[in-house]
């Protein structure tokens, strides 16, 4: 695939749906009163348009603050094509041990940095190593090496631990400084469900990957469908107790995957088309 041929695919893939997004989230803070007009974000639009708004202002965007992370991704698709360099390395070994040897780099240089500045901890210098543990478990998993083993329980188990585990990582528990090195019990996890039975099992459940598939579309607007109805009737999760919080959780979640079905179909579904004949060629 040519360079021209990835960025443009990339490009009609995330950008359109984005833009819609923050048109409307700038129609709804304007017709909601957050906002006088939308002049008044127009510098934060733009900046979040071009995936610059941490950059630029050191902050969440004004227009989706969820939309930090996309930023990290635009610039990892940006330096993909230079990652590739790690794949001219002879054999898988090399290969594996360069990745996994810069990832940990990245992840002890971000553990003394925890309290840097936004445009460094929502950056690609800071989170780079789990794109690099995706890039390493992709090419396992061209080469077939992660398929080769005969499935088994015992990996779904430690799956599961490291899940866990990670989970604790990210919020920096039992210590703040693990939250830089998720990247770890991370890893550990996907390499362990792909010879697992049970959790690959799941995770090949229609209804499961129909979900992944949409997972665009419900990421941009996911908080925003549940704070309309929060808002709407004045909810209080947190009086209802742990039953009632359940019920609510499961009624929210329900609600978001019917109304991201919806928008999914509306502002996302029409950009996964494939390009013409003449487009791929280029």
């Amino acid at each position: 695939m040519s360079l021209r041929r990835y960025f443009v695919r990339r490009l009609r893939r995330l950008e359109p749906p984005y833009l819609i997004n923050l048109a409307v989230l700038l129609a709804l803070a304007v017709a909601s009163g957050g906002l006088t007009t939308m002049f008044d974000r127009l510098p934060n639009l733009a900046a979040s348009v071009f995936y610059l708004h941490n950059t630029i202002y050191n902050e969440w965007s004004a227009v989706n603050f969820v939309a930090w992370s996309l930023e990290v991704e635009a610039q990892f698709y940006l330096i993909a094509p230079i990652l590739a360099i790690f794949y001219t390395a002879r054999g898988q070994s090399t290969r594996i041990s360069l990745i996994a040897g810069v990832a940990l780099f990245m992840s002890v240089i971000y553990v003394f940095n925890l309290d840097g500045p936004l445009r460094y901890t929502k950056s690609i210098l800071a989170l780079g190593q789990y794109f690099l543990a995706g890039f390493m478990i992709a090419g396992l998993m061209a080469t077939g090496k992660l398929r080769g083993t005969r499935p088994s329980a015992a990996y779904d188990a430690v799956a599961l631990f490291a899940f866990v585990t990670a989970i604790c990582f990210d919020l920096g528990w039992p210590d703040p400084r693990l939250h830089a090195m998720g990247v770890l019990p991370l890893t550990i996890f996907f390499l362990c469900v792909f010879r697992g039975r049970v959790i690959l099992a799941a995770l090949r459940w229609p209804p499961v990957f129909t979900i992944g598939g949409m997972c665009y579309t419900i990421y941009l607007y996911h908080f925003w469908i549940i704070k309309a109805p929060v808002q709407a009737f004045d909810i209080n999760e947190w009086a209802m107790g742990p039953f009632g919080i359940l019920i609510f959780d499961l009624v929210m979640m329900a609600f978001v995957f019917a109304a991201s079905s919806v928008l999914f179909a509306m502002f996302e579904r029409p950009f996964m088309n494939r390009p013409s004949t003449s487009e791929s060629r280029g």
